[in-house]
């Protein structure tokens, strides 16, 4: 099985080092992670910054584990991707918690609120059925209000 895991463009140092860690127990399967610039540099699984070529990797993947971005999520739902969506909560906004409670909420997505069960949500996902996405444009802006009216109000607080 082939695992991509991707942070977007900010590190999530925690994700990318468990990942790195318990790669040895899913020895069958292949994983690469995309880091950002982060200051872990894994040791056992093939990583790089940033690419031009995120796609390539999506479609290679059969299953993405991914830090909860709205702009990554809402992509990988669109195209029918198996994801596992990761709140990195080391960010000052919650927005990353609200869209994780979506997913949950609606069987979207296998959602690890806790970094360290990464490994229990990897064999979950082996038979995890997720409900079809069918994107609503209406509750997707909606989603996206709530989310920056969200971030404005932590801002100016």
């Amino acid at each position: 099985m082939n695992i991509f895991i991707t942070v977007g463009t900010t590190p999530f140092e925690e994700l990318i080092r468990i990942c790195d860690n318990i790669s040895d127990d899913f020895g069958h399967w292949h994983f690469t992670a995309q880091t950002a610039n982060s200051k872990y540099i894994p040791r056992k699984i093939e990583h790089f910054e940033f690419t031009n070529k995120i796609e390539t990797h999506y479609k290679a993947a059969d299953l993405i584990i991914c830090h909860a971005g709205a702009g990554t999520v809402y992509k990988l739902l669109e195209d029918g991707k198996k994801i596992i969506v990761v709140p990195n909560t080391n960010r000052r906004e919650n927005h990353q918690l609200e869209l994780c409670k979506f997913l949950e909420d609606n069987n979207l997505a296998l959602v690890v609120y806790n970094v360290n069960t990464i490994a229990d949500a990897l064999n979950q996902s082996l038979s995890f059925k997720a409900a079809p996405y069918h994107r609503d444009d209406n509750s997707l802006s909606e989603a996206v209000q709530k989310i920056i009216l969200n971030l404005y109000s932590t801002h100016n607080q």
